[in-house]
C-alpha cells in the first residue's frame, strides 16, 4: 500500500446485489456507480429529534476499517524463486487436474499487506474458480529482501509462481499496488492477461493525495505491522520492507498514457467514493486510457472497499468474470 485498482462492461450494481452484473456499451463512455438503496426516515416529534441529537454520531461505513479475517485452508501453497526474492503462494478452489477449463483468477494485494487482505474475495469466487493469491515480494509470508522494491519487478514475480504453476493467463485482481501490479502485467505481459478488474490504482503521482490526516491509513499501516509479527517477520526486516516501498512510492508508479492505450484486456477501473489516496478524476482518466475499461464508482466506502463493502466488490469482480474468454 503506497501512502499517500473493451468492448463490453458491467451495468449498475446495487451494493446489496450478489448477482453478476450485465456487459453494455463502450469503454470510454462508460461510467457505473454502485450504491446501496436507502429507506425514507419517518418523521419524528421535535421532542424525540432533539434527543436523538444527544446520542454519539455514528461512524460513516467509510471510516471504519473491517478487517477481514485469516483466509481458509489453501489447497496448495509454496514459495518460488524470482530474481533474489523467494514469492509464496497459495491455491484456492478446483484442483488443477479438474480446472483445465475453468478461469484462474490472482488476487494482488495491497502495499505492506498480504493475501489474507483478500480473504472475502477468495470466499466469494473458490467454488466457481480456481483461485491464486500471491505475497508481494519481502511481503506477508514472502521473505524480506534486502533488494529494491518496483512494481515491474513485482509482475515479473507473478508470471514465475504461473510458470511455475503451468498456467497459461489469468484474470488478475488487484488493489491499490496490486492494481499497479495488474497494469504492469498488461504492459510487460499482455498474453498471460485474461482480464483486469483494479480497485483504488494509480499509473502516475499525480493521481495520489496525502493521507496524512486519515484516521483510516493509521489503523491500516498498524494492522500490517501486527500480521508480519504474526508472520514471524523480525522488526529490522520489517523496516527493510518499509523503506524500500516508500523509496518506491516516491518515484513510482510513472506509467505512460501510450503504454496504457496498448492494454487490450477487458478491464474495470474501481474507486471507492470516499478514497482517501486516489483522486477520482485521475481514477477516470485511467478508465479512458485503456481501449477496453469501464469506471466504477463504489458508493460509502473508501480506499478500503474490499473490506467496508465486499459484496459490491464481489459482486463487480464477478460480472467481469462471466463474460466469455476470449
Amino acid at each position: 500500500m503506497r501512502r499517500t485498482l473493451f468492448a463490453t462492461l458491467l451495468a449498475v450494481v446495487v451494493a446489496a446485489a450478489t448477482a453478476p452484473a450485465a456487459w453494455a456499451g463502450n469503454a470510454g463512455a462508460n461510467h457505473q456507480v454502485v450504491s446501496a438503496a436507502k429507506k425514507a426516515a419517518p418523521k419524528s416529534s421535535k421532542k424525540a429529534a432533539k434527543k436523538a441529537s444527544k446520542k454519539p454520531k455514528a461512524a460513516n461505513r467509510w471510516e471504519s476499517l473491517p478487517l477481514p479475517p485469516v483466509l481458509p485452508a489453501p489447497v496448495a501453497s509454496g514459495d518460488v524463486a524470482s530474481a533474489g526474492a523467494q514469492i509464496h503462494y497459495m491455491t484456492f478452489g478446483p484442483t488443477a487436474a479438474a480446472s483445465d477449463a475453468a478461469r484462474v483468477v490472482v488476487l494482488l494485494h495491497g502495499g505492506m499487506g498480504n493475501s489474507d487482505q483478500m480473504t472475502h474475495q477468495v470466499a466469494a469466487l473458490q467454488d466457481r474458480y480456481r483461485v491464486i493469491t500471491i505475497d508481494s515480494r519481502g511481503q506477508g509470508r514472502s521473505a524480506p529482501t534486502d533488494d529494491g522494491i518496483h512494481y515491474a519487478q513485482m509482475a515479473d514475480d507473478v508470471i514465475a509462481v504461473l510458470d511455475e504453476l503451468k498456467i497459461e493467463r489469468a484474470t488478475f485482481v488487484g488493489w491499490s499496488d496490486g492494481g499497479v501490479i495488474g497494469l504492469q502485467l498488461g504492459i510487460r505481459h499482455p498474453a498471460r492477461v485474461t482480464s483486469l478488474w483494479l480497485l483504488a490504482t494509480n499509473y502516475n503521482l499525480a493521481g495520489m493525495q496525502s493521507t496524512a490526516s486519515s484516521a483510516t491509513f493509521g489503523k491500516y499501516w498498524q494492522s500490517c505491522a501486527a500480521r508480519a509479527v504474526e508472520y514471524g517477520v523480525a522488526i529490522d526486516d520489517s523496516a527493510k520492507v518499509r523503506a524500500a516501498l516508500r523509496k518506491m512510492w516516491r518515484s513510482e508508479p510513472e506509467i505512460d498514457e501510450a503504454e496504457l492505450r496498448k492494454i487490450e484486456a477487458p478491464t474495470i477501473v474501481a474507486l471507492g467514493d470516499h478514497d482517501e489516496l486516489i483522486k477520482r478524476q485521475h481514477a477516470k482518466r485511467l478508465a479512458t486510457l485503456l481501449p477496453h475499461a469501464t469506471f466504477v464508482l463504489l458508493q460509502d466506502v473508501s480506499h478500503f472497499a474490499l473490506w467496508q463493502d465486499p459484496d459490491a466488490v464481489n459482486a463487480s469482480i464477478l460480472g467481469l468474470l462471466s463474460q466469455p474468454v476470449k
